[in-house]
């Protein structure tokens, strides 16, 4: 059940980049909200229930994006497990620590993104714009990717409760 509630989440923040963001010119040069999904996982849910779900919502952005494929997929499995191993030495759920981590995550996407097309020898179509696309969304995520974290974790705090209440009504009906 927590699988499907990930995927449909993902599927919803995929849908939004690939269909609502692109008919607003203002938000065309905006963060990858999926990779904040990522963070997010890697932050606050256990391995067995984040991994997974980081490989499929890779697997399906890189399938839906159009882009060259296997670069969200590797791109968030590596942010994923940065994020993981990196919380055994700082407090995922500091709120003051929610902003860096945020900016953190989206800067670290676009390295991965910088690093594969410099190996694939793609690095000659950058400019200087891209320095300046990647400030605008570090600082994006810096500022929004708290309040977009919150929502994820309340989200999932509101499915737990709900089948929490769902399991403890099943189980009276029964005894």
């Amino acid at each position: 059940m927590i699988f499907i509630f990930h995927i449909v989440i993902g599927l919803g923040l995929i849908l939004i980049e690939t269909t609502l963001v692109p008919q607003w010119p203002q938000f065309q040069r905006f963060y990858d909200f999926l990779a904040l999904y990522v963070l997010y996982l890697g932050l606050f849910r256990k391995l067995r229930e984040g991994l997974p779900v980081t490989l499929i919502a890779g697997f399906l952005m890189d399938a839906l994006s159009g882009g060259t494929f296997g670069i969200y997929l590797t791109a968030y499995f590596w942010l994923y497990l940065v994020v993981k191993w990196s919380t055994n030495f700082l407090h995922a759920g500091n709120a003051i620590l929610l902003p860096l981590w945020s900016g953190a995550g989206i800067l670290f996407e676009n390295v991965m993104f910088f690093g594969m097309l410099a190996v694939s020898g793609d690095i000659g179509r950058f400019t200087g714009e891209f320095l300046h696309i990647v400030i605008i969304q570090v600082l994006g995520a810096f500022f929004t990717g708290p309040f977009l974290l919150a929502g994820f974790d309340h989200l999932l705090r509101k499915k737990d409760r709900w089948q929490a209440r769902l399991a403890r009504d099943s189980a009276g009906s029964i005894g």
